[in-house]
């Protein structure tokens, strides 16, 4: 583990002090994200009608640079409330990757990083082995991979791959230790129960041949706490015998990941700052520009051949905040959007940084709006199309336009 300590490694810090805000100017309009969507009632007056009923948060984020580079960040809130749950969806795949990349730097075996060929063996029911990925170059499983699909397309076969490499107790202990302390990723995307959940396959990881690293099954045997009183979403859902049932549905035992501590952990990937307090997560500078580029690619421009061949992989596919979910609108070449998204139960959620150079443009923004207006939950039938999407493209477009006058 010494190796972490080595100048070529970047720290990039995560810590719930928001040290990366404190230097931020006292905002002249508290009330600004509200100012701007009432001047555009055909496109916000709906949801500001009733904006609890949406559960809607949005975090906004001015960037000001100086003369010699120096940033100041300016944020601006809608709702913002971290005890408000919300189901974060496939966010959480960019924490696990930032994860993934720091365990395979932290095991320090010579030969072991994202690239290296890897093996998984079914060792519960719920679990899948794998001895090679068709979507890969010359079919090689990788840990690499599985980021690059996650993050690209939002895979969630390879999210649970990362999981089961991490292990939920790993991950949790990691979390707590960063100083996420009401933050949970406990919970596989499929089918599969709670307790499933606590069970990780062995991985065994081969260089030309050989085995160099092998990671053993593992079983958590320690239970979480929830973190909020109230997980309860809905007043209806659909019960895992397809019956209607007359009380909304329990997310105690799901992942939660408040938007405010998502949006941080975005900030800190972009402009990781060597702050002295609190802890910190370690990953190389290298491993920090992979997560960005697959964050910015498009399913087109990955070079992975299922994703360019297929229609479901559109080019704007999870731009939530800007294109919404039009699936002919072709990217403003301009405009890079480094993202990570979320859609599931009614809850909608991207969390991005925009970057226009050629108008000296740059943001942060943050939002999740929930759509499921006759409040049975698990359903599997939300207003994404009608009012979820909509919102979030206007949302994206009206900041993006604000900034192009705003004075810096």
């Amino acid at each position: 583990m010494h190796n972490v300590f080595l100048k070529s490694i970047l720290i990039l810090c995560l810590t719930t002090l928001h040290p990366v805000f404190s230097q931020q100017r006292k905002t002249d309009d508290k009330n600004l994200l509200l100012h701007l969507m009432q001047k555009y009632p055909a496109k916000f007056a709906a949801i500001l009608k009733d904006p609890a009923h949406f559960k809607v948060q949005i975090i906004y984020s001015q960037i000001d640079r100086s003369k010699n580079g120096n940033k100041r960040f300016n944020s601006f809130y809608f709702r913002h409330n971290s005890s408000e749950y919300f189901d974060p969806a496939s966010m959480v795949k960019l924490p696990l990757s930032i994860l993934a990349l720091e365990k395979l730097d932290l095991i320090n075996v010579p030969c072991l990083d994202r690239n290296t060929r890897l093996e998984i063996e079914s060792s519960n029911h719920c679990q899948a082995s794998l001895i090679s990925d068709p979507s890969a170059i010359d079919s090689v499983a990788t840990i690499g991979h599985f980021i690059r699909k996650a993050l690209i397309v939002s895979d969630n076969d390879s999210y649970n791959r990362l999981f089961q490499f991490l292990g939920q107790k790993y991950i949790q202990d990691r979390l707590i230790d960063l100083g996420f302390q009401n933050c949970r990723i406990v919970q596989l995307f499929s089918k599969c129960d709670s307790t499933d959940c606590k069970y990780s396959p062995t991985f065994r990881f081969y260089n030309k041949g050989e085995v160099i690293y092998t990671q053993n099954q593992t079983i958590n045997t320690s239970s979480y706490s929830p973190p909020l009183r109230n997980m309860v979403i809905g007043k209806k859902s659909i019960n895992k015998y397809n019956k209607v049932v007359n009380h909304g549905k329990d997310f105690s035992r799901k992942n939660f990941f408040p938007l405010d501590e998502m949006h941080l952990l975005l900030t800190h990937l972009v402009f990781p700052d060597p702050f002295q307090n609190g802890k910190k997560m370690q990953i190389k500078e290298e491993e920090r520009n992979f997560i960005l580029a697959n964050m910015s690619c498009t399913p087109d421009e990955s070079g992975i051949a299922v994703f360019k061949d297929s229609a479901d992989f559109f080019p704007t596919l999870t731009n939530y905040l800007f294109y919404g979910s039009d699936r002919n609108k072709k990217p403003d070449k301009n405009l890079k959007i480094y993202n990570i998204v979320g859609q599931s139960y009614g809850f909608l959620s991207d969390c991005a940084y925009f970057s226009d150079t050629s108008n000296k443009v740059e943001f942060f923004l943050s939002a999740v709006i929930y759509v499921n207006n006759n409040q049975i939950v698990n359903t599997g039938s939300y207003e994404y199309i009608s009012v979820g999407f909509p919102f979030m493209m206007n949302l994206g477009q009206l900041i993006y336009n604000y900034e192009l006058t705003r004075k810096k």
